[in-house]
């Protein structure tokens, strides 16, 4: 008798272990949209314009991101706290830490030391 009852319970873990795995590989993935950096960076483009050339914007001048010295933590800096005395705001808050490291890349990507198609023709 001692037999039976030690047999079922041998096979519980066996029989139950792949409908776990199963239930785990079967779960549905969810998938959040995140904006990518280009529709973030619309933002900047009021001011720096969306070639990144700078210029005439809302607070006085706009740098122009094709000419900026900045390293990447610099611009990090920039953006997060800004530079009120130049007009810059802070994005603090409005944009969190990932949008604002994203950004700062988006800018070294496209724009940092890259002439716009205008300064070529000259």
């Amino acid at each position: 008798m001692i037999f039976l009852i030690l047999v079922p319970l041998a096979i519980i873990p066996l029989v139950t272990m792949p409908l776990v795995a199963m239930a785990d590989e079967d779960r549905p993935q969810i998938v959040v949209p995140r904006k990518s950096m280009e529709q973030v960076y619309v933002k900047c483009a009021g001011c720096h314009r969306m070639d990144g050339s700078g210029g005439g914007g809302y607070g006085g001048v706009a740098a122009s991101f094709r000419e900026t010295q900045l390293s990447h933590d610099e611009m990090v800096m920039v953006i997060t706290d800004g530079r009120p005395h130049k007009g810059m705001p802070s994005w603090k808050g409005m944009l969190d830490p990932r949008e604002i490291e994203g950004i700062a890349t988006y800018i070294e990507e496209n724009f940092k030391g890259k002439t716009t198609a205008a300064n070529m023709q000259k």
